[in-house]
């Protein structure tokens, strides 16, 4: 079986909180560069591991938010998977596997609250 997998690039969000203990506040951060599974691309590997560019600024206790959903718009009852990867991680594998259909996922960063 295949899965195939979207970017969901309109889906990327950047999440500003202030929520640091640091004195200055955090710079704006540009969100993670989504690598694998590229846009459209159909895996075979099942479940697939998830990876990303890492992101600058990393001082103030970063985190990424991983989602995989079945609806390119995230609605609600659409996701399936919501996660925080830890920095510096810049990959992430399910522990579940996917049944066949097709998947889009997004990265966000933010403080860790």
């Amino acid at each position: 079986m295949k899965w195939k997998f979207f970017l969901a690039s309109v889906a990327i969000l950047l999440i500003a909180m202030n929520t640091c203990t640091e004195t200055e506040e955090e710079p704006n951060l540009d969100p993670p560069v989504l690598i694998s599974p590229s846009n459209g691309e159909t895996v075979s590997i099942n479940p697939p591991t998830f990876v990303w560019r890492s992101v600058e600024g990393d001082s103030c206790d970063l985190v990424y938010r991983f989602e995989a959903a079945t609806d390119s718009s995230f609605a609600m009852g659409s996701i399936i998977i919501s996660t925080i990867v830890l920095l510096p991680e810049t990959t992430y594998t399910p522990a579940d596997t996917f049944s066949a259909d097709t998947y889009y996922w997004h990265m966000s960063v933010r403080q860790n609250a």
